[in-house]
């Protein structure tokens, strides 16, 4: 009997055989090849490393430093021929640097073939820009790529650096065909005609419909697609249509669609959203009189879910103005609004801040003591003209109305949220690698912002990986009855800083720091509480008295009374009562009070603290942060030597020589009692027990 041994070894395979056929389909490797070649002795073609990091993307991203344990792991050497031990992350980032400058050939090549290959649909084509994000000072950059600059971040963080990236996807599917890096502060509305001309170009058509947003509405975009004859519709921008145009319509004029979003498929037929369309015309006129004047078609489009958000964003701004102005009525003429001045300027920072000063009325009048009073309302003409152009929006387009009529070219247009699709999937894959090329990157990593620690090689103290193997942690003991709630991590105070915080550097440290400007994110997932009643001690009720009402013994655990607050929470929460337009939260109490604590502690009295905090707090827009500041101004500052002079306070001749208490009365005495003396006189007297 002969036994043969043969060795047996597993890896995963995954979806990398149906990435392997369909890049094969596209013919990735062969496009990247022709544009990059490379010597004939070379291991591999850079269009072979492309197709691998194509695949990681697809089954499980990797940086680039873990490529090639990725590649052991799985069968990439029996799907692609590849070895995993060529995968360094040298070779994998020569081969980005070698397609960066050939990254607009290689898309419309790859498109064009995936195009003719499946027979994809791209008569209608969605167009959007989007930005991402990035931490860093990025100051060594390649001149001939995209900039990471300052620009108008889509997230709203105006703090960071970003990349913007254009997407154009099929209305057949969704499918991506066409992407386009652009510097940070490049503008959208100026990138519309290039990519109109790359896109006819790849699709090799002239006739095909481009869906996009607002920032294609613009006169010389408009008149570069109307030459190149190539239609659109687009979103007129709310600065071209006046809101009278909105309130002269009558809704019931207009006609119902026989449209229903996917979000309100399930819902009730009266709960779903509805929509209204109307028709005419809307002329477009350019800045210089030679200039032509574009007459297009404008459908006005209603609908209830969008009046039904206006309505609600409009109710909370109202809401929130009238508690600032109730707050400036009740202070009115006291030492923080003592003039008529002080109110009109803060009157002002209300109607800006919350966006009402097209609907405020106010009147400042003065008492018969000298003091201004303020009498406020809104206007509700102002207010009913609002809620008139509520859920209105218009669409020009330059569809013939025997291409599409107004419900069409709803239609049409509604697939336009398939880019926000594709972005969402696009932004969350995890990043490759930093480099110097963001255009490199962008289109062949699917990124949208770096990660610090998907690049630390294996091994760092604050590396994931290398605590992938660690054994777990072991269980928390269980909690003993009647004992508080342990507290979140994610909600324990941070504790007290003791070094110097510098408030106009606090920016510029983090924008070098990416650990410290994107921390990791809290854990909202889970509560770690417990069954236990953890609500706060509520006034004491007939029922607390031991027997419930029918008489049976209370055996209810008593709630956990509340902490008591720190020095640092009491002298926060003094300091908001002395500024009437503070309003402080939880969190940001429980951030400020460990460096309030840390004052004291340095020697900072409390009165002169008040003083520093409270002082001129009228004329801010934002208190809360100037309170934060002066905070840490304050830690950086050395604390002052005060000097005090006690007044000298004669002694009582009884006080001289008093140096312990009467220990009579079972201790419970507690008269002074003199040099010599046992017992007080009351104490020591005839028939009084000691």
């Amino acid at each position: 009997m002969t036994v043969e041994l043969t060795s047996v070894v597993e890896r995963r395979l995954g979806a990398l055989p149906a990435s392997a056929e369909f890049l094969r389909r596209l013919d990735v490797a062969g496009i990247v090849d022709g544009l990059c070649p490379i010597r004939e002795v070379a291991h591999l073609t850079h269009g072979q490393v492309i197709e691998v990091l194509v695949a990681n993307r697809l089954s499980a991203p990797a940086p680039l430093v873990r490529v090639g344990d990725w590649a052991r792991e799985w069968a990439v050497e029996e799907v692609f021929g590849v070895e995993p031990g060529l995968l360094g992350d040298d070779r994998l980032a020569r081969a980005l640097d070698a397609i960066a400058p050939h990254l607009d050939q290689l898309v419309g090549t790859v498109g064009a073939q995936a195009i003719a290959e499946f027979g994809i649909d791209v008569s209608r084509i969605h167009w959007d820009m989007t930005s991402m994000s990035l931490f860093g000072a990025h100051e060594d950059q390649d001149e001939q790529f995209p900039q990471v600059k300052y620009g108008h971040p889509k997230d709203r963080r105006v703090d960071l650096k970003q990349i913007q990236a254009g997407l154009a996807v099929t209305g057949d599917g969704g499918i991506p065909v066409f992407h386009r890096v652009y510097d940070g502060g490049a503008g959208e509305v100026a990138q519309v005609v290039g990519a109109m001309n790359a896109l006819r170009k790849m699709a090799d058509r002239k006739d095909f419909l481009l869906v996009a947003d607002s920032k294609l509405v613009s006169h010389p975009n408009i008149t570069a697609l109307l030459d190149a004859k190539v239609a659109f519709i687009a979103p007129a921008p709310a600065a071209k249509i006046p809101d009278r145009v909105y309130a002269a319509l009558n809704l019931d004029d207009a006609r119902v669609v026989d449209y229903v979003p996917d979000r309100d498929a399930t819902k009730p037929a009266g709960q779903r959203e509805a929509y209204r369309v109307l028709e005419d015309t809307h002329v477009l006129a350019g800045r210089r009189k030679s200039d032509p004047v574009h007459t297009l078609r404008r459908i006005l489009v209603h609908s209830t879910g969008n009046a039904r958000g206006q309505q609600a964003a409009r109710d909370k701004r109202l809401a929130r103005a009238a508690e600032d102005l109730n707050k400036v009525q009740r202070g009115a003429g006291s030492h923080y609004y003592p003039t008529a001045e002080k109110i009109t300027a803060r009157i002002g920072v209300i109607a800006r801040t919350r966006r009402v000063a097209d609907c405020l009325r106010t009147t400042i009048t003065t008492d018969t003591e000298g003091r201004p009073t303020l009498a406020w309302h809104f206007d509700q003409d102002i207010l009913d003209a609002q809620a008139a152009t509520d859920g209105w929006y218009a669409l020009l387009t330059n569809l013939a109305p025997e291409q599409a009529d107004a419900e069409e070219v709803l239609l049409r247009y509604k697939g336009q949220a398939v880019v926000e699709r594709r972005y969402h999937d696009f932004k969350s894959a995890r990043p490759s690698a930093l480099s110097r090329r963001c255009a490199a990157c962008i289109p062949t990593a699917e990124r949208s912002a770096h990660r610090p620690n998907d690049l630390l090689p294996p091994g760092r103290p604050d590396d994931p990986a290398r605590h992938r193997h660690q054994p777990a942690r072991r269980p928390h003991p269980p909690r003993s009855p009647g004992a508080p709630a342990r507290t979140p991590r994610h909600r324990r105070n941070p504790p007290p800083l003791a070094g110097d915080l510098n408030p106009h550097l606090r920016s510029h440290r983090l924008a070098a720091e990416p650990s410290a400007a994107n921390p990791t994110p809290k854990n909202t997932k889970t509560k770690n509480t417990s069954n236990k009643k953890t609500n706060p001690t509520r006034p004491p009720t007939p029922e607390d008295s031991g027997d419930d009402p029918v008489g049976k013994p209370n055996t209810a655990e008593p709630t956990t009374p509340p902490q008591a607050p720190t020095p640092g929470q009491a002298l926060l929460w003094e300091a908001a009562d002395r500024i009437p337009h503070l309003t402080l939260t939880g969190a940001t109490v429980r951030r400020l009070a460990p460096k309030a604590d840390e004052l004291l502690h340095r020697g900072w009295s409390r009165s002169r603290l008040l003083t520093v905090l409270t002082a001129d707090t009228d004329d801010l827009t934002h208190p809360r942060g100037a309170l934060a500041w002066r905070i840490d101004d304050l830690l950086a500052t050395p604390v002052p030597q005060e000097t005090v002079h006690p007044a000298a306070q004669p002694q009582r001749p009884a006080d001289q020589g008093v140096h312990r208490e009467c220990p009579g009365n079972d201790g419970l005495c507690g008269r002074p009692l003199t040099v010599g003396e046992t017992l007080c006189r009351t104490c020591a007297a005839p028939g009084t027990a000691p």
